[in-house]
């Protein structure tokens, strides 16, 4: 329970100055932080404490991006970021994610 609380603590420290961050980085620079951070989060098993962090921060970066106005679109391997509202580029049998 101990070790639990310690790393809810250092997650709570970190993602605050994280997500400062990544608001001050333009979106092309998201993008590419985005695609890097994805490769070492899908690449990595569930319980590897690189992936974790890697997808941890990822979803930094999702809100980032979200902010900005982009949309997670497509299906399976298509899916990727796009600005703008989503009934400009979804296609047939995809979906978007924007929030």
């Amino acid at each position: 329970m101990k070790k639990i609380l310690i790393v809810l603590v250092a997650l709570t420290a970190v993602s605050p100055a994280l997500a400062a961050k990544y608001r001050a980085w333009t979106p092309p620079v998201l993008l590419q932080r985005w695609k890097v951070l994805n490769e070492t989060c899908r690449g990595g098993s569930g319980g590897e404490r690189a992936a974790k962090k890697a997808c941890d921060e990822r979803n930094l970066v999702d809100a980032a991006l979200f902010a900005r106005g982009y949309c997670y679109v497509g299906t399976g391997a298509t899916l990727r970021w796009k600005k703008g509202p989503t009934s400009r580029w979804t296609g047939r049998g995809e979906q978007a994610v924007c929030r």
